[in-house]
């Protein structure tokens, strides 16, 4: 039952993604890993799942959008607060959805070794509260750097900004 149901939670997620490639491709690693869980009566591991495919998951879908001929999804967010971009800012929105990726990869190999060599109750809390206040502060950071870094250009409050992200991820689908 916890095998379906992370498997359903999971599939909900990668459906999300925009390239139907990464899409099919994230779909059938959850297959395959479920199915490796179940053949080997790790039900356990079913719970470790989630945290760490999302995380995955989301690594996965900003790094698509970062090839050739792509508009970084950093750089879609900021075009669409701004109208456009100035040259610089395309550099730095580049970098920033690089570094998003970066993040994304550490959070999921952090809760992979929690799951592996920690306590349950920290790998629990980590994947519950921790990934969350992460999220938080490399957001919040870096909206102080970029006040300060692009202090000539105007900024839009966090509040907005979480808004203008909802609004670009619901009209890429």
């Amino acid at each position: 039952m916890a095998l379906a149901l992370a498997a359903v939670a999971l599939g909900g997620l990668c459906w999300s993604l925009a390239d139907a490639r990464w899409r099919w491709l994230a779909l059938t690693m959850i297959a395959l890993s479920s199915l490796a869980a179940s053949a080997l009566h790790a039900d356990e591991l079913v719970l470790f799942m989630p945290p760490i495919a999302i995380n995955l998951g989301l690594a996965l879908f900003f790094a698509s959008t970062l090839g050739h001929g792509r508009e970084p999804l950093i750089s879609r967010f900021a075009r669409i607060e701004r109208g456009g971009l100035a040259p610089d800012l395309k550099v730095y929105t580049r970098c920033l959805t690089w570094i998003w990726v970066g993040f994304f990869l550490t959070m999921a190999a952090v809760s992979v070794v929690l799951a592996v060599t920690g306590p349950r109750i920290a790998w629990a809390w980590f994947t519950a509260v921790g990934n969350y206040l992460c999220v938080g502060m490399l957001f919040l950071g870096e909206h102080v750097y970029r006040r300060v870094r692009f202090s000539h250009y105007e900024h839009a409050s966090p509040l907005r900004l979480l808004g203008i992200v909802r609004r670009a991820i619901r009209e890429s689908r």
